[in-house]
Protein backbone atom coordinates (compact mmCIF):
# COMPACT_ATOMS: atom_id res chain seq x y z
CA UNK A 1 0.00 0.00 0.00
CA UNK A 2 2.73 2.20 1.25
CA UNK A 3 4.68 1.10 -2.37
CA UNK A 4 0.92 2.10 -4.51
CA UNK A 5 1.12 5.43 -2.59
CA UNK A 6 4.82 5.95 -3.17
CA UNK A 7 4.94 5.48 -6.62
CA UNK A 8 1.78 7.34 -7.31
CA UNK A 9 3.22 10.64 -5.11
CA UNK A 10 6.83 9.95 -7.71
CA UNK A 11 3.98 9.60 -10.84
CA UNK A 12 2.29 13.19 -9.25
CA UNK A 13 5.67 14.97 -8.89
CA UNK A 14 6.93 14.15 -12.53
CA UNK A 15 4.33 15.68 -14.14
CA UNK A 16 4.03 18.79 -11.85
CA UNK A 17 7.61 18.70 -12.28
CA UNK A 18 6.90 18.66 -16.29
CA UNK A 19 3.91 21.22 -16.42
CA UNK A 20 6.47 23.70 -14.16
CA UNK A 21 9.11 23.29 -16.84
CA UNK A 22 6.91 24.33 -19.64
CA UNK A 23 5.77 27.24 -17.76
CA UNK A 24 9.23 28.46 -17.67
CA UNK A 25 9.91 26.97 -21.32
CA UNK A 26 7.37 29.15 -22.40
CA UNK A 27 8.52 32.18 -20.68
CA UNK A 28 11.89 32.23 -22.11
CA UNK A 29 10.52 30.80 -25.21
CA UNK A 30 8.64 34.35 -25.83
CA UNK A 31 11.75 36.12 -24.12
CA UNK A 32 13.71 34.92 -26.76
CA UNK A 33 11.39 35.90 -30.04
CA UNK A 34 11.06 39.28 -28.26
CA UNK A 35 14.57 39.54 -28.40
CA UNK A 36 15.17 38.06 -31.88
CA UNK A 37 12.49 40.55 -33.49
CA UNK A 38 14.72 43.50 -32.28
CA UNK A 39 17.78 42.43 -33.07
CA UNK A 40 19.48 45.04 -35.35
CA UNK A 41 21.42 42.99 -37.87
CA UNK A 42 21.68 40.27 -40.37
CA UNK A 43 24.91 38.71 -38.03
CA UNK A 44 22.64 39.59 -34.82
CA UNK A 45 19.83 37.65 -36.22
CA UNK A 46 21.49 34.67 -37.58
CA UNK A 47 23.20 34.13 -33.90
CA UNK A 48 20.06 34.53 -32.46
CA UNK A 49 18.46 31.62 -34.40
CA UNK A 50 22.01 29.14 -34.04
CA UNK A 51 21.18 29.82 -29.72
CA UNK A 52 17.28 29.02 -30.52
CA UNK A 53 18.32 25.59 -32.23
CA UNK A 54 20.64 24.33 -29.26
CA UNK A 55 17.46 25.55 -27.21
CA UNK A 56 15.89 23.51 -29.12
CA UNK A 57 18.25 20.34 -29.14
CA UNK A 58 18.67 20.78 -25.15
CA UNK A 59 14.82 19.59 -24.65
CA UNK A 60 14.81 17.11 -27.18
CA UNK A 61 17.04 15.70 -25.26
CA UNK A 62 15.08 16.02 -21.96
CA UNK A 63 12.37 13.83 -23.81
CA UNK A 64 14.62 11.42 -24.77
CA UNK A 65 15.71 10.92 -21.45
CA UNK A 66 12.21 10.82 -19.88
CA UNK A 67 10.83 8.71 -22.33
CA UNK A 68 14.34 6.19 -21.29
CA UNK A 69 13.33 6.38 -17.63
CA UNK A 70 9.86 4.80 -18.62
CA UNK A 71 8.20 7.95 -17.69
CA UNK A 72 6.25 7.80 -20.62
CA UNK A 73 3.30 9.85 -19.87
CA UNK A 74 5.62 12.89 -18.78
CA UNK A 75 7.55 12.72 -21.88
CA UNK A 76 4.47 12.66 -23.82
CA UNK A 77 3.14 15.98 -22.18
CA UNK A 78 6.70 17.35 -22.64
CA UNK A 79 5.89 16.47 -26.52
CA UNK A 80 2.26 18.33 -26.42
CA UNK A 81 4.39 21.58 -24.71
CA UNK A 82 7.06 21.61 -27.44
CA UNK A 83 4.99 21.35 -30.12
CA UNK A 84 2.79 24.03 -28.15
CA UNK A 85 6.01 26.34 -28.08
CA UNK A 86 6.59 25.51 -31.69
CA UNK A 87 3.53 26.55 -32.76
CA UNK A 88 4.38 29.81 -31.04
CA UNK A 89 7.86 30.01 -32.93
CA UNK A 90 6.30 29.70 -36.38
CA UNK A 91 3.43 32.45 -36.06
CA UNK A 92 5.82 34.57 -34.25
CA UNK A 93 8.43 34.11 -37.44
CA UNK A 94 5.58 34.88 -39.59
CA UNK A 95 4.15 37.95 -38.11
CA UNK A 96 8.18 39.44 -38.01
CA UNK A 97 8.17 38.85 -42.37
CA UNK A 98 7.47 41.88 -44.04
CA UNK A 99 6.73 42.35 -47.75
CA UNK A 100 9.32 45.04 -48.63
CA UNK A 101 9.46 46.96 -52.14
CA UNK A 102 13.08 48.62 -52.59
CA UNK A 103 13.26 50.86 -55.17
CA UNK A 104 16.59 51.77 -56.62
CA UNK A 105 17.31 47.59 -55.66
CA UNK A 106 20.05 47.56 -58.49
CA UNK A 107 22.12 50.54 -57.21
CA UNK A 108 24.90 49.95 -54.39
CA UNK A 109 23.25 50.57 -51.14
CA UNK A 110 19.86 48.62 -52.81
CA UNK A 111 22.06 45.47 -53.69
CA UNK A 112 23.31 45.22 -49.76
CA UNK A 113 19.11 46.22 -48.75
CA UNK A 114 18.06 43.15 -51.16
CA UNK A 115 20.83 40.62 -50.06
CA UNK A 116 20.28 41.55 -46.27
CA UNK A 117 16.42 41.40 -46.60
CA UNK A 118 16.18 38.09 -48.28
CA UNK A 119 18.72 36.98 -45.78
CA UNK A 120 16.46 38.21 -42.86
CA UNK A 121 13.61 36.00 -44.10
CA UNK A 122 11.45 38.94 -45.88
CA UNK A 123 9.86 38.61 -49.25
CA UNK A 124 11.59 41.66 -51.49
CA UNK A 125 10.03 43.12 -54.20
CA UNK A 126 12.79 44.93 -56.42
CA UNK A 127 12.21 47.78 -58.58
CA UNK A 128 14.74 48.35 -61.12
CA UNK A 129 15.80 49.95 -64.28
CA UNK A 130 18.86 48.20 -64.79
CA UNK A 131 18.59 44.40 -64.07
CA UNK A 132 21.48 43.59 -65.09
CA UNK A 133 23.19 45.65 -61.71
CA UNK A 134 21.07 43.00 -59.61
CA UNK A 135 23.08 39.56 -60.32
CA UNK A 136 20.60 38.18 -57.79
CA UNK A 137 18.00 35.47 -57.93
CA UNK A 138 15.90 33.66 -54.65
CA UNK A 139 12.58 31.93 -54.26
CA UNK A 140 11.83 35.18 -52.00
CA UNK A 141 12.73 38.02 -54.59
CA UNK A 142 10.62 39.04 -56.90
CA UNK A 143 12.22 41.81 -59.28
CA UNK A 144 10.63 44.27 -61.40
CA UNK A 145 11.75 46.30 -63.80
CA UNK A 146 10.83 49.91 -64.68
CA UNK A 147 10.94 53.42 -63.95
CA UNK A 148 9.55 54.91 -61.19
CA UNK A 149 8.45 57.87 -62.88
CA UNK A 150 6.16 55.71 -64.65
CA UNK A 151 3.03 55.70 -62.52
CA UNK A 152 1.24 52.76 -63.55
CA UNK A 153 4.66 50.85 -63.83
CA UNK A 154 5.57 51.48 -59.94
CA UNK A 155 2.18 50.54 -59.02
CA UNK A 156 2.44 46.96 -59.77
CA UNK A 157 5.35 46.90 -56.78
CA UNK A 158 3.12 48.26 -54.21
CA UNK A 159 0.28 45.42 -54.51
CA UNK A 160 0.23 43.64 -51.35
CA UNK A 161 3.02 45.46 -49.71
CA UNK A 162 4.00 46.18 -46.10
CA UNK A 163 6.92 48.99 -46.33
CA UNK A 164 8.68 50.70 -49.25
CA UNK A 165 12.43 51.03 -49.10
CA UNK A 166 13.69 53.83 -51.47
CA UNK A 167 17.53 54.17 -52.25
CA UNK A 168 16.62 56.38 -55.39
CA UNK A 169 19.23 59.48 -55.16
CA UNK A 170 18.80 62.60 -57.35
CA UNK A 171 20.90 62.57 -61.01
CA UNK A 172 23.08 65.59 -61.68
CA UNK A 173 21.99 65.09 -65.45
CA UNK A 174 18.13 65.15 -64.50
CA UNK A 175 16.06 68.86 -63.59
CA UNK A 176 16.25 69.74 -60.08
CA UNK A 177 12.17 68.43 -59.73
CA UNK A 178 12.83 65.39 -61.67
CA UNK A 179 13.89 63.66 -57.77
CA UNK A 180 10.65 64.84 -56.05
CA UNK A 181 8.58 64.00 -59.02
CA UNK A 182 9.37 60.25 -58.26
CA UNK A 183 8.67 60.38 -54.87
CA UNK A 184 5.28 62.09 -55.38
CA UNK A 185 4.05 59.41 -57.64
CA UNK A 186 5.39 56.72 -55.07
CA UNK A 187 3.62 58.12 -52.75
CA UNK A 188 0.51 58.32 -54.59
CA UNK A 189 0.74 54.60 -55.51
CA UNK A 190 1.68 53.60 -51.73
CA UNK A 191 -1.58 55.81 -50.56
CA UNK A 192 -3.27 53.98 -53.26
CA UNK A 193 -2.71 50.51 -52.66
CA UNK A 194 -2.68 51.33 -48.80
CA UNK A 195 1.24 51.06 -47.94
CA UNK A 196 1.81 53.28 -45.25
CA UNK A 197 5.56 52.62 -43.91
CA UNK A 198 8.02 54.39 -46.01
CA UNK A 199 11.82 54.95 -45.84
CA UNK A 200 13.49 57.41 -47.49
CA UNK A 201 17.02 58.49 -48.24
CA UNK A 202 19.14 61.45 -48.59
CA UNK A 203 22.04 63.52 -47.52
CA UNK A 204 22.28 66.18 -44.84
CA UNK A 205 22.65 69.07 -46.68
CA UNK A 206 18.65 70.03 -46.28
CA UNK A 207 17.00 72.17 -44.25
CA UNK A 208 14.91 71.11 -41.38
CA UNK A 209 12.08 73.31 -39.60
CA UNK A 210 12.35 73.65 -35.96
CA UNK A 211 15.88 72.60 -35.76
CA UNK A 212 18.58 74.60 -33.66
CA UNK A 213 21.77 74.27 -36.27
CA UNK A 214 19.18 75.69 -39.08
CA UNK A 215 21.81 78.16 -39.37
CA UNK A 216 24.45 75.30 -39.37
CA UNK A 217 22.57 73.82 -42.27
CA UNK A 218 22.28 77.30 -44.45
CA UNK A 219 26.09 77.84 -44.21
CA UNK A 220 26.81 74.49 -45.09
CA UNK A 221 24.83 74.28 -48.26
CA UNK A 222 26.33 78.07 -49.41
CA UNK A 223 29.66 76.72 -49.58
CA UNK A 224 28.98 73.59 -51.63
CA UNK A 225 30.06 73.97 -55.60
CA UNK A 226 27.33 74.24 -58.10
CA UNK A 227 26.21 71.01 -58.62
CA UNK A 228 26.04 70.16 -55.36
CA UNK A 229 23.78 73.41 -54.45
CA UNK A 230 21.77 71.52 -57.19
CA UNK A 231 21.26 67.87 -55.71
CA UNK A 232 20.73 69.96 -52.78
CA UNK A 233 17.55 71.46 -53.66
CA UNK A 234 16.64 68.30 -55.45
CA UNK A 235 17.30 66.47 -51.98
CA UNK A 236 15.07 68.94 -49.83
CA UNK A 237 11.97 69.03 -52.85
CA UNK A 238 12.33 65.74 -52.04
CA UNK A 239 12.38 65.66 -48.32
CA UNK A 240 9.21 68.50 -48.23
CA UNK A 241 7.24 66.10 -49.87
CA UNK A 242 8.18 62.96 -47.78
CA UNK A 243 7.13 65.09 -44.46
CA UNK A 244 3.71 66.41 -46.38
CA UNK A 245 2.68 62.98 -47.34
CA UNK A 246 0.80 61.68 -44.37
CA UNK A 247 1.94 58.44 -44.56
CA UNK A 248 4.16 57.43 -41.57
CA UNK A 249 8.01 57.92 -43.00
CA UNK A 250 11.69 57.86 -41.63
CA UNK A 251 14.04 59.69 -43.65
CA UNK A 252 17.39 58.54 -43.26
CA UNK A 253 20.54 61.02 -43.85
CA UNK A 254 23.91 60.33 -45.15
CA UNK A 255 26.93 62.41 -45.92
CA UNK A 256 29.98 60.40 -47.21
CA UNK A 257 28.88 56.92 -47.91
CA UNK A 258 31.96 54.12 -48.60
CA UNK A 259 32.15 50.74 -49.89
CA UNK A 260 33.36 49.26 -46.60
CA UNK A 261 31.76 46.52 -45.49
CA UNK A 262 28.91 45.62 -43.24
CA UNK A 263 29.95 46.28 -39.67
CA UNK A 264 26.58 46.38 -37.69
CA UNK A 265 28.37 49.25 -35.94
CA UNK A 266 27.05 52.70 -35.97
CA UNK A 267 25.96 55.45 -34.71
CA UNK A 268 22.48 57.40 -34.90
CA UNK A 269 22.17 61.11 -34.70
CA UNK A 270 18.16 62.94 -34.64
CA UNK A 271 19.90 65.82 -32.92
CA UNK A 272 21.46 67.08 -36.48
CA UNK A 273 24.64 67.61 -35.28
CA UNK A 274 26.12 64.57 -37.13
CA UNK A 275 27.01 66.48 -40.20
CA UNK A 276 30.20 65.07 -42.02
CA UNK A 277 30.80 61.93 -41.21
CA UNK A 278 31.55 58.87 -43.52
CA UNK A 279 29.10 55.45 -43.59
CA UNK A 280 29.17 51.97 -45.30
CA UNK A 281 26.21 51.35 -47.37
CA UNK A 282 25.80 48.51 -45.92
CA UNK A 283 25.72 49.69 -42.67
CA UNK A 284 23.13 52.19 -44.07
CA UNK A 285 21.01 49.67 -45.48
CA UNK A 286 20.87 47.59 -42.45
CA UNK A 287 20.13 50.74 -40.62
CA UNK A 288 17.35 51.60 -43.22
CA UNK A 289 15.71 47.82 -43.33
CA UNK A 290 16.12 47.62 -39.38
CA UNK A 291 13.41 50.65 -39.12
CA UNK A 292 11.42 49.78 -41.71
CA UNK A 293 10.50 46.32 -39.66
CA UNK A 294 10.32 47.68 -36.26
CA UNK A 295 8.72 50.89 -37.05
CA UNK A 296 10.96 53.45 -34.72
CA UNK A 297 12.16 56.91 -36.15
CA UNK A 298 8.60 57.40 -36.95
CA UNK A 299 8.58 61.19 -38.37
CA UNK A 300 12.25 61.65 -38.04
CA UNK A 301 15.52 62.16 -40.16
CA UNK A 302 18.13 60.20 -38.50
CA UNK A 303 21.96 60.55 -39.51
CA UNK A 304 23.96 57.44 -39.52
CA UNK A 305 27.91 57.64 -39.08
CA UNK A 306 30.08 54.84 -38.43
CA UNK A 307 30.83 54.55 -34.89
Amino acid sequence: MCDRHGSSAKFLMNIARTVSLYGFVHIITIQLHYTGNQISNTVGYLNYLREFRIFIYIHLQLIHNLYKSCRIICAIIHISCMIHILCIVVLTEMQSIMRLVILGASGRTGNHLVRQAIAMGHDVTAFVRRPNKLPLSHERLRVIIGDARDRYGIERAFQHADAVIDTIMPAADEPESTHADIIATVIHGMKKHGVARLVGFCDTHIHIPNKASVLTQRLSTLLLPPSANRLARASQQYVDCIMHSQLDWSIVRTHTMTDDSFTGQYSIDTSNRTLNAKVSRANVADFMLRIAVNGSHLKELPIISNS
